[in-house]
Order: structure tokens, then C-alpha cells, then sequence
């Protein structure tokens, strides 16, 4: 009897196997946007790597310091001279990375608190943190 429940349970976990990855790991098609809350995005960054996604948080701030002293793995620097990096906050805070040239029409417009949507692309997962750079912002409206 329990060679047979054994058997069993093998014979389940080879043929339903392959489809968890599925559910876990959603996939693009021809550059559509994975839509991903920022805490899924931490605890699996690299299931996300080389993907768009779109997410949703909370404004936190702004700076262009200290980015030239960020290299994260060979393809992955983000440099002040090119990039700004903005902060939301949840249940952890989190950055991202935006081209200033993008930045100039929303950034300096957000106000510590403001939801925002985010679309951006998972460059690198080095150090098991997610490194977007963001393509877009968009600033929820406040409800009344």
C-alpha cells in the first residue's frame, strides 16, 4: 500500500511538475507587461529578469547620488550622469532607476505619499533585489 501511494505521488510530481513553474513565473508575450506587486517583486526578483512589468507604490523620494558607486553585476550600472533613482515605500522600501531625460515630466511633480504606477524592465537581480529601470510613471489620482 505504500509503495503504491509512493508511486503515486511520484508519477503526480513528474506530470504536474512542469505546469508550477507556470503559475509562478508568468511570461510576456511579444513585450506585454507582467503586472507584479512590489512584494512579489522582492521576494522572486529574478523570475522577472529580462521581463516589463508594472507595478503600483507609494512615492517615497528622489536622488541622483552615490548612483556611480552602484555596479551591480557586468550588465547592470546605473551612473548620475544619466539616471535618477526614486524610492517607494511598503512594506520595504524600494528603488528604482529612471534616465533623467524620462524623469523631467513627473518626478519633480510627485509629493512624498503619492500612489504611483510604475512600468519599467527587470535589468538584473544581482544581490537578490530586483534592479528596474523604469520606463514610466504615472501618478494615481486621489480618490475624493
Amino acid at each position: 500500500m505504500k509503495k503504491q501511494i509512493i508511486l503515486g505521488a511520484l508519477i503526480w510530481g513528474i506530470l504536474f511538475f512542469p505546469l508550477s513553474g507556470y503559475l509562478y513565473a508568468p511570461e510576456s508575450i511579444e513585450g506585454e507587461e507582467i503586472k507584479v506587486d512590489e512584494k512579489t517583486l522582492s521576494m522572486m526578483p529574478c523570475l522577472y529578469l529580462k521581463k516589463r512589468i508594472v507595478t503600483e507604490g507609494i512615492f517615497l523620494d528622489v536622488s541622483n547620488s552615490l548612483l556611480d558607486d552602484w555596479h551591480h553585476d557586468k550588465d547592470t550600472q546605473f551612473s548620475s550622469q544619466e539616471y535618477i533613482n526614486f524610492r517607494t515605500l511598503g512594506d520595504n522600501t524600494f528603488q528604482y532607476f529612471m534616465k533623467q531625460k524620462d524623469a523631467v515630466g513627473i518626478i519633480p511633480h510627485l509629493k512624498t505619499g503619492d500612489k504611483i504606477i510604475i512600468s519599467g524592465y527587470v535589468k538584473s537581480c544581482a544581490d537578490k533585489r530586483p534592479w528596474v529601470e523604469v520606463s514610466s510613471v504615472v501618478k494615481v489620482p486621489a480618490e475624493e
